[in-house]
């Protein structure tokens, strides 16, 4: 095993046969539930780590152009892993965007959102769409915000940083006022 959390260490916390013979408490269960899911979880954490540290680098950002490109091409390929879907290409039509309900119905509970594999790469989306925002692509960036919005696998401060964000591009950068107050 390698990585932040190995196996082993999560699931002897909630394993009822390491408490001495005692039957486990009915709120406790594993935090992975087989061996693949934490070396999804621990992978995405990685990928994670070392992309947040490029894409917060100011050198990273001096070839706009390519910096943008590399952003782009990185937020779509997690658009589909997320998604399961194609993201489009070309204009994006962010005038027919649904905006998100502010609740989600299908969240799932905190601590089962910072353990799965999802949560890491939503992460790295939010940083690959501030990476667009550099570049002055504000309409991808729209449409990828409004995208984390619906998505139930993003933290809840994250959520509040892609309500502004949308707002402040569709007002002051994409100059649509009607739509931004919609968000």
């Amino acid at each position: 095993d390698y990585g932040v959390l190995r196996f082993s260490e999560c699931e002897s916390f909630t394993n009822p046969r390491s408490r001495e013979g005692e039957a486990p408490p009915a709120y406790l269960r594993p935090i992975f539930r087989q061996r693949h899911d934490h070396l999804r979880f621990d992978f995405a954490h990685l990928l994670s780590v070392g992309l947040q540290g490029l894409l917060s680098d100011k050198v990273f950002y001096q070839d706009k152009d390519n910096a943008g490109a590399f952003c782009l091409k990185l937020c779509r390929k997690l658009y589909r892993l997320l998604s399961g879907k194609k993201a489009p290409k070309g204009e994006l039509d962010i005038a027919n965007l649904e905006v998100p309900s502010e609740k989600l119905a299908d969240a799932p509970e905190t601590i089962e959102v910072e353990f799965d594999y999802r949560y890491p790469l939503t992460g790295i989306l939010f940083e690959a769409i501030e990476g667009l925002e550099r570049a002055r692509d504000y309409q991808s960036a729209v449409f990828y915000y409004n995208f984390l919005l619906g998505y139930p696998f993003l933290g809840l401060k994250k959520r509040g940083a892609c309500w502004h964000r949308i707002a402040l591009n569709l007002r002051f950068h994409l100059k649509n006022t009607g739509l931004a107050l919609e968000y």
